[in-house]
């Protein structure tokens, strides 16, 4: 009798710390959430705003897919040597694993300007399930910057910051007559 229910709550903490994953993130890269294929290097303080340039990619935290999202990075042209844009990517990791082949989709090409504290490129709402990520699936977003070698270099634009943030389900509009009568 016991060994069934240890099996059921072995079960009910596997499925709990499965759905445990958030849906929304926001960070800075100076805070180092970030995975990364290099480490990346400080650009500079722009209006309290720090970016920095990453050669090769960058990914947010495991999210969880729970419906629509809006995606928004905080961008900067630096010099004349960032002319390239920054791409985001949303990449499904269905095993949880931050290695091996992923199914990436491209998102967004961020483009930069050249202004105090850089400037924030969104995108969304827009629905990542079903067509890029499965609802209740596992993805990360991941930024792709680009350089050049040898001189003159190119490179993509700075960031500073990431964030992705769920839509909020809308207030349904009800009739007071409607409203009474439910609780009558």
């Amino acid at each position: 009798m016991l060994t069934r229910y240890a099996g059921f709550i072995g079960l009910f903490i596997v499925a709990t710390q499965a759905g445990a994953q958030p849906t929304e993130f926001y960070g800075c890269l100076a805070d180092s959430v970030f995975c990364s294929e290099r480490p990346g290097e400080f650009v500079e303080s722009s209006c309290g705003s720090d970016f920095y340039f990453f050669n090769g990619r960058v990914s947010t935290p495991v999210l969880r897919a729970a419906g629509p999202v809006t995606i928004a990075v905080n961008t900067r042209v630096v010099n004349s040597h960032y002319k390239y844009p920054l791409y985001v990517e949303i990449v499904w990791t269905p095993d949880c694993e931050p290695t091996g082949i992923h199914t990436r989709t491209l998102v967004m090409d961020a483009r930069g300007l050249r202004s105090c504290g850089g400037v924030w490129e969104s995108l969304g709402p827009f629905a990542i399930s079903p067509s890029f990520v499965p609802e209740g699936d596992l993805y990360t977003v991941q930024l792709t910057f680009i350089e050049t070698d040898p001189p003159p270099f190119g490179r993509s634009v700075a960031v500073s910051c990431v964030s992705v943030t769920p839509e909020q389900p809308g207030i349904a509009h009800a009739e007071w007559g409607l409203i009474k009568s439910l609780f009558r």
